[in-house]
């Protein structure tokens, strides 16, 4: 902007020059500071690049072809990501042919030959990284590579070896390739491979609260393709039927639903079944007295599953588990396995009837006082299956009052009693509006059901029992399909 000294007429006053300029300069002052305190958004690879950051259209502009990620030839995986950082392993110069550049550098093989191996490998790696991250425009930065060369002991070129990997990385990326490194000699490499060469990636990560990785046979993280695939393999669906209710303030609302899920995925790592969970809510009417419970009538939670398994074995699913895990559940559980084997072409069972013959003794003593929703067995189980959501330094130990003839009942239930504990429990837990004084703010200051401090609950108590579970589940599993075959 230029400004201009407005002219006078001849005979007008003299304006106050000084004090307008003080004027503007004030304005311009007080504009200057309103733009250094606009925020400042963090600058991402295609914001600092513009449209040019395009790495997948640099490699077709390079003329290259990603062929598909070279699969780990031991007891490892292609890469880690942990937080925002991407750590690959070691890849060497595989060609598309499944051959290798071997030779020493400095007695078998030139500098130049030496070169063209490492970019080659650069090649490799960034199929690697293409089939972890679907898109390449998610690297934000190449922190790290770092370069190993076959070499003989009075070969000292490594870093012009390795440029051949650096060369490309930056060429692919622009600015966000150049990265710290160290070209190091080796007196072998694996297989007689003339390098090897490992590399940290910075990434976005899109949403900043998203922690999950994609889980083998877990329908929700599942393509399309991929169900078929699985479908080639067996027919099986284990179903977590679980509930949304309060577990005190050590452990979340969603801890049936999430305990329930993350046993039947690892079970679905030990043999090939698809999890399939319908519904987070389940009936938990008893537990409306606290904040954020959520109950499902028992009708509604059948029929929404029936439709589920309806539309499973449309696509060609048939036997089914159906996991209970929430107690609340355990008539609902058993009404939808008869209405499965009623009313659909499919065949269930319970998990809880279909495991048991198979379930190692527990090693767990049994308690002799109430220790049941919310206590030290559920709080175990908690800690080794979702432990970062436990919060053990909020646990409090519960005061319990149970009605008069419960409590002249209780302890029948803690010594073992078959009868006394199905009496208990058809009174206990119970809505408020049935007059029973069961329901859990009722009976409990905290809403744990047990006289026990959660706090004693213990990572190693949780892994043992999952062990137990999974061990039991993949027996009966494969008896099911033993028999299966025979048909």
């Amino acid at each position: 902007m230029v400004l201009t000294q407005p002219r006078l007429n001849a005979g007008s006053a003299q304006p106050k020059t000084d004090s307008a300029m003080s004027s503007l300069s004030l304005l311009l002052a007080l504009l200057l500071a309103t733009v250094i305190a606009l925020p400042v958004r963090a600058q991402s690879p295609a914001d600092a690049a513009g449209d040019s950051y395009n790495p997948e259209a640099r490699l077709v502009e390079l003329g290259i072809t990603l062929p598909p990620a070279p699969q780990p030839v031991a007891n490892y995986v292609n890469g880690v990501q942990t937080g925002n950082l991407i750590f690959l392993a070691g890849k060497g110069p595989k060609r598309a042919d499944g051959s290798v550049v071997t030779g020493k550098l400095g007695r078998d093989i030139s500098i130049d030959q030496g070169y063209e191996a490492a970019r080659l490998t650069a090649i490799n790696q960034l199929s690697v990284l293409k089939a972890m991250l679907g898109d390449l425009k998610r690297v934000k930065r190449v922190v790290k590579v770092l370069g190993m060369v076959n070499s003989e002991p009075d070969f000292v070129q490594q870093p012009a070896v390795i440029n051949g990997f650096s060369d490309l990385i930056v060429e692919v990326f622009g600015d966000q390739g150049r990265h710290a490194r160290a070209a190091v000699g080796m007196a072998s490499l694996p297989r007689g491979q003339a390098v090897e060469i490992e590399m940290i990636v910075e990434v976005e990560n899109g949403n900043p609260l998203w922690s999950q990785r994609k889980v083998k046979n877990y329908l929700p993280h599942m393509t399309s393709p991929e169900v078929d695939e699985l479908l080639g393999k067996t027919d099986l669906v284990i179903i977590p039927i679980a509930s949304l209710e309060q577990h005190a303030a050590h452990l979340p609302i969603g801890t049936d639903f999430i305990n329930g899920v993350e046993r039947a995925k690892l079970i679905a790592q030990q043999r090939d079944l698809l999890v399939a969970p319908i519904l987070m809510a389940g009936q938990s009417p008893y537990h409306m007295g606290f904040a954020g419970s959520v109950t499902l009538k028992a009708q509604t939670i059948v029929d929404v599953h029936l439709q589920a398994v309806e539309s499973l074995i449309q696509h060609g699913f048939k036997r089914f588990i159906i996991m209970n895990a929430h107690g609340g559940n355990r008539a609902i559980s058993t009404y939808l396995v008869d209405q499965i084997n009623q009313t659909t072409a499919g065949v269930a069972v319970s998990y809880g009837e279909a495991v048991r013959p198979f379930l190692a003794p527990s090693t767990v003593a049994l308690s002799n006082v109430l220790d049941r929703h919310g206590g030290t067995g559920e709080t175990s189980n908690s800690l080794y299956l979702m432990p970062d959501l436990v919060q053990l330094d909020k646990a409090i130990a519960a005061d319990i009052t149970l009605p008069d003839h419960l409590e002249a009942m209780l302890p029948d239930v803690i010594a073992g009693d078959p009868t006394a504990l199905q009496l208990f429990l058809a009174e206990g837990l119970k809505a408020q509006e049935t007059g029973k004084m069961t329901s859990s703010a009722e009976m409990s200051t905290t809403g744990v059901w047990g006289e026990r401090h959660p706090a004693e609950g213990s990572l190693a108590r949780g892994a043992a029992e999952s062990a137990r579970q999974i061990d039991a589940a993949v027996k009966f599993i494969d008896r099911w399909n033993e028999l299966a075959a025979a048909d």
